[in-house]
């Protein structure tokens, strides 16, 4: 599993997270990957919303199972607002992500996440979308 930075816009940041079969075989996936931010001593402080459509990441159509052959992939997009909106007041210090913290990544179906570094600037409205086919995290 990567994440890549996927741009900004109007307050707006994305993450593309690509999720690749490395076993010798096929596999399949469907739905939303879980998304969690935790603070520098690891308890949750931030769950992401299951979206179909996002500032970032566009509309999509309901999830799809996918088969993933070996050594390809299937992504999705991770958003949020990199300041409080609507009054909210965001988790932490400033925003969840500014102090240690970790985004976890689960993928649909597991229990497992793997843990990316936390940006600085994730402070609210955090959505992950559907899972796609390829690397895109779109349609």
């Amino acid at each position: 599993m990567t994440t890549i930075a996927d741009g900004a816009g109007a307050g707006h940041v994305a993450w593309i997270v690509v999720f690749t079969n490395v076993a010798s075989a096929s596999c399949s996936i469907k739905g939303y990957p879980g998304a969690a931010v935790t603070d520098a001593p690891g308890q949750v402080v931030l769950n992401a919303t299951r979206a179909q459509a996002g500032y970032m990441g566009g509309q999509y159509p309901s999830p799809a199972t996918i088969v993933l052959a070996p050594g390809k992939t299937a992504s999705t997009v991770l958003e949020w607002v990199d300041s409080p909106a609507n009054g909210q007041t965001p988790v932490g210090a400033n925003c969840p992500g500014m102090d240690g913290g970790k985004v976890l990544i689960t993928p649909p179906n597991t229990t497992r996440s793997t843990a990316f570094a936390a940006p600085g600037d994730l402070c609210s409205q955090f959505e992950v979308h559907p899972l796609v086919v390829g690397g895109s995290g779109r349609m």
